[in-house]
Formats: C-alpha cells, structure tokens, sequence
C-alpha cells in the first residue's frame, strides 16, 4: 500500500497529550503543525521534536482557540505551509481549582467555558469548512472527565465545560453525514500531565491521588496507541477510548498487588 503523508494539526501541543500526540506522528513520518497560545514555548516544542525527528516536517504557530479570527489565521498559516489538513485534533483545553462550584473565581470557569467549549467549536468550524473545501478530512475532540455524566466534588465545572462537548461533539457526527468530513471523539482516559498534576495539587486530595495512582497512565503509553488508532481509522463517528470499562475493573482488581505513585519525587 502507497504510503500517504498527513497533514495532522493539533490545537494545544506545545506540552502534555497534544505534544506526545505530534511526536507519534512525526514517528509515523507525516506533517504536523503545532499550536498554542505562546510563540516561546511552540519554539521550545520545535526545537524537542526537531531534534528527534525531521524538522521539515514540523511547524507550529501561536493562535489563542478561544479567538475565532486567530483560529482562522492559524488555519490559513497551517495550510501556506503544508496544504491542505487531513486530521484536524482539537486538543487544547484547561482544568479547574480543585474547589466547589460557588467557590470558584468568576474569572476561572468563565476562562474554562471559554476555552474547552468555545475553543472547541471554533477549532471544529474552521477545520470542517476548510475541508469541505478541499478533500475532505477527520476532525477529533478530545473527551474528558464529565464527557461521560460522571461526576466528583470539586471538579464540576470542568466535567460539565467536557459533558457539553461530548453533546457537541455526538451532534456534529450526525451532521456531517454524506460530506467528506468524518468527526470522532478521543478519549486517552488519565493522562499524568501538568493539567492534572496542577489541578490534584492545588486540592492535595489524597483520595484523587490514589485513583490516579490505579488508572491514570503516562503520555508515551497512552498516545502510540492512539495514533495508530487515528490513523487507521475510516468511518464516522468514531469513539477511540484508551482506559474502557473493562480496562478500569481490571485495574482495580490488580491495585493491592500492582503499586505505581506518580507523586512520588
């Protein structure tokens, strides 16, 4: 089979998930544009990936997801570079204070509706009309803690900002029926990165930490497989879960005997 070369953008990338994402695909041998909100710490990324894989296939520009007109100049940029976007992965999101609903700054979860709702539905918009306008193309949002209904203390405002994107998300998959755009949803489960790291610490719950500690995974587990998983998928609607039911009982059930401690120094 004829080797096809990629474009991949992925909103978010200059760290965590979305840069682990990058490198995987850079492995595979595809073009990748990054994006975050600061040009320096882009440049850092590039200067990482550039000195493991080939930086003629690596790019990155600073656009902030919540401002629609950036987004569209960040398109525009990504594509000047390197044609037309065949993955589109809005990935960039922000997690919460570990503290109840009313006690949160207005400023925060205004920032997390922002940026995890409306980030999202500009990233979606832009990429879906530029593929329709080219050939066609997936676009992937990330799933979370709430896209499922589930619910904890202290972590409300971001499950819901990830509730509502899974009903975007589910709605969008219906509507692009008969286009050339597929939409599916990612979902990587517990991933140790600074998002959580930030978040758990802030609170010190010791009970988040152990929970963490049975089903949460490092980037470099979790993003392979994924990317394998973008890239050999086909159909619409999509729901490529790492950490499944059955994956989470298992875990559990191996805990007494199975010690990890991402805390510990």
């Amino acid at each position: 089979m004829k080797f096809h070369m990629k474009h991949i953008v992925i909103t978010g990338s200059s760290r965590g998930i979305g840069f682990g994402l990058a490198g995987e695909f850079l492995k595979n041998g595809h073009r990748v544009t990054l994006n975050g909100t600061r040009q320096e710490s882009i440049n850092l990324a590039l200067d990482k990936l550039s000195s493991i894989y080939d930086s003629q296939k690596i790019q990155g520009f600073a656009a902030d997801v919540k401002n629609f007109d950036g987004m569209v100049d960040f398109c525009k940029k990504t594509v000047e570079g390197f044609g037309p976007v065949d993955i589109w992965i809005n990935n960039a999101g922000i997690s919460q204070s570990r503290k109840m609903l009313w006690e949160l700054d207005h400023e925060e979860y205004q920032l997390i509706t922002e940026i995890n709702q409306l980030g999202i539905m500009h990233g979606s918009k832009i990429a879906i009309n530029h593929m329709l306008d080219n050939k066609g193309g997936f676009v992937y949002n990330m799933a979370g803690f709430g896209s499922d209904g589930r619910m904890i203390p202290g972590m409300g405002m971001y499950g819901m900002s990830k509730r509502a994107l899974d009903y975007y998300t589910r709605s969008l998959m219906k509507e692009v029926k008969g286009t050339t755009v597929k939409v599916g949803m990612l979902s990587p489960g517990m991933v140790m990165t600074d998002l959580i790291y930030n978040s758990i610490e802030s609170g010190k719950d010791a009970d988040a930490q152990k929970i963490f500690n049975i089903l949460a995974d490092l980037p470099e587990t979790v993003t392979p497989w994924l990317v394998q998983k973008i890239l050999g998928n086909k159909k619409n609607a999509e729901v490529i879960a790492w950490l499944t039911g059955p994956k989470i009982m298992w875990r559990f059930i191996r805990a007494p005997f199975y010690k990890r401690d991402f805390w510990e120094k």
